[in-house]
């Protein structure tokens, strides 16, 4: 299974904005590790799609989710500058999953890096028949706040057929889903305990933002390793990537990876 670190942005409505962050995070990591670090680390740009976008239609969140018409290009321009793209999907007809993958992978074109499925325990069968189909797609399952208060030998015992069929590259623990509530480390730790030693990537996200980062320090401190992804708290409020507030988020992970 392929292993990256992702430090990850999500949300992106043009390919202006990929260009500008993919840019400050080769510059932000130049700055802050050692060249022969840098590949462990990749930048993971998030393309938002749902079960209504990817059929021309409008859902309640049209600053987040760009039009299909422009996911090609995002797709693209993220490739060009060695960033991986991943759609985030969320669907409520889960009946048309392959379906709307086959669509999906159509549209996005041979540079498309893989999914995040932002969904409650899709089908096993599905992802078997995704992994199959799409050997190359990296794969990640959302863990996201209903699920995260569960018991966390429950939710890993939810994992593991995931895990043992090599159907996902890693899991994100999310307790905001582009809200931007803030994760809760102490909440976040039991569960984290026990998939840091699984064959899988580990990507936290909820809340994250220059300010916020600084707290993930006591699990670098611990040994956990793991990427970021981040999302509502630098969004502008009218949609769109806040690009200096990205930069800071940056600047603030690599500072805290580095530590």
């Amino acid at each position: 299974m392929k292993k990256y670190r992702t430090i990850g942005i999500t949300g992106f409505m043009n390919p202006a904005e990929i260009r500008s962050a993919a840019m400050s995070f080769r510059m932000i990591q130049s700055q802050f590790l050692r060249a022969e670090n840098h590949k462990e680390f990749v930048f993971m740009a998030g393309i938002l799609i749902s079960s209504k976008t990817v059929r021309g239609m409008s859902n309640k969140h049209p600053h987040s989710f760009p039009p299909m018409t422009a996911v090609s290009k995002l797709v693209s321009t993220a490739c060009e500058l060695g960033a991986l793209p991943l759609i985030h999907f969320h669907t409520d007809m889960p009946e048309e999953f392959r379906t709307d993958i086959q669509r999906i992978n159509a549209i996005a074109g041979d540079g498309l890096g893989g999914f995040q499925f932002n969904l409650t325990w899709p089908s096993i069968d599905n992802l078997y028949w995704l992994r199959c189909t799409y050997p190359n797609a990296y794969v990640i399952l959302s863990v996201g706040p209903d699920l995260l208060r569960e018991d966390p030998i429950h939710i890993y015992e939810l994992l593991k057929p995931y895990i043992d069929g090599e159907l996902i590259n890693s899991v994100i623990l999310d307790p905001s889903i582009g809200t931007g509530t803030l994760l809760d480390i102490k909440v976040l730790s039991p569960i984290l305990e026990i998939v840091r030693y699984q064959p899988i990537d580990v990507v936290l996200s909820g809340g994250l933002c220059a300010e916020t980062v600084p707290s993930l320090g006591v699990l670098r401190s611990s040994g956990i390793e793991f990427g970021t992804d981040a999302q509502g708290k630098i969004q502008k409020p009218g949609g769109g990537i806040d690009l200096d507030a990205c930069d800071e988020y940056l600047m603030s992970v690599f500072n805290m990876l580095r530590t």
